[in-house]
């Protein structure tokens, strides 16, 4: 047996049972547009959530033993994508005219 598997089981439970800002994304989609509308998000963090430690469980951990350079590249790949993101954010247009 694997010893990541208990510190994964520790992360997903602690992770999926405690605020974050999934939770405070659905709750701002629940108070604006409803319940029926924000259900999907709900779902899709649930189970998306789920899959990806499924998938850590039984075996991307190996892969990432057998073959660092993929970690380390999703890594840097990730960094350029948040500061991508950070940088369309904090240039995108604010649209002060109120809707009815």
């Amino acid at each position: 047996m694997h010893p990541e598997i208990l510190s994964m089981a520790l992360f997903w439970i602690v992770a999926a049972y405690t605020p974050g800002p999934n939770n405070v994304i659905a709750s701002y989609s629940g108070f604006n547009f409803g319940i029926k509308k924000t259900l999907p998000h709900i779902l899709g963090v649930a189970f998306g959530f789920t899959f990806l430690i499924f998938l850590l469980t039984i075996g991307l951990v190996n892969v990432f033993k057998i073959f660092p350079i993929i970690q380390i590249s999703l890594k840097y790949l990730g960094s350029i994508f948040l500061v991508y993101l950070a940088y369309k954010i904090y240039f995108s247009k604010v649209d002060n005219e109120k809707k009815k």
